[in-house]
């Protein structure tokens, strides 16, 4: 996979130098002007998280036996390329929010880094059963939209037949909670 999809994951999500100027007989360095929007923000900081838990747990599980594991750089890494390389339709999607914004490929300058790993993966012939794999991901995402929309569509009808405040409600709420008990 492209660097600029490593990159963006184990990047600081800091501005970039973009320049030096000399103050006072000091180099300093020129930051852009960069705002991180709070998804980007968000998704990153899980992607950390995540990978702390997981070094935790490991160390928690196995710590005593760290010694018996030998184990590669090369190795350490296979479980990230893999993901890299085989992703889910929705982990790729909830990077729809993510904008890779610095000059690559001889001059883009803005692009989704969604987009961007779906080019990727279909330049080295990695979505042939990511076709498969998207369209059962999208049917069982609509049937789940289904599913909340007929639950959305019950609750408002029941707001409307019971109203906030109403006898009816509060009725309705005592028999729900004997019937929860």
């Amino acid at each position: 996979m492209s660097g600029v999809v490593n990159e963006f994951i184990f990047s600081d999500y800091r501005p970039s130098c973009i320049g030096y100027k000399t103050e006072q007989g000091k180099v300093r360095p020129v930051f852009e002007e960069k705002e991180i929007a709070c998804q980007e923000k968000y998704l990153l900081d899980e992607i950390a998280r995540g990978s702390e838990r997981f070094l935790r747990d490991f160390y928690k599980i196995f710590g005593g036996e760290a010694a018996l594991f030998k184990l590669r750089i090369m190795d350490l890494s296979l479980p990230y390329e893999r993901f890299l390389m085989n992703p889910k339709w929705f982990d790729i999607n909830l990077l729809k929010h993510c904008w890779l914004e610095d000059e690559y490929y001889g001059g883009i300058r803005r692009k989704r880094l969604s987009d961007h790993w779906w080019q990727q993966m279909n330049e080295r012939g990695l979505l042939a059963g990511h076709a498969k794999q998207a369209d059962a991901d999208a049917d069982s995402e609509l049937a789940q939209l289904y599913r909340d929309g007929v639950f959305v569509a019950a609750w408002r009808k029941a707001n409307r037949l019971f109203p906030f405040g109403s006898r009816r409600r509060e009725a309705l709420k005592k028999l729900g909670k004997r019937l929860v008990r």
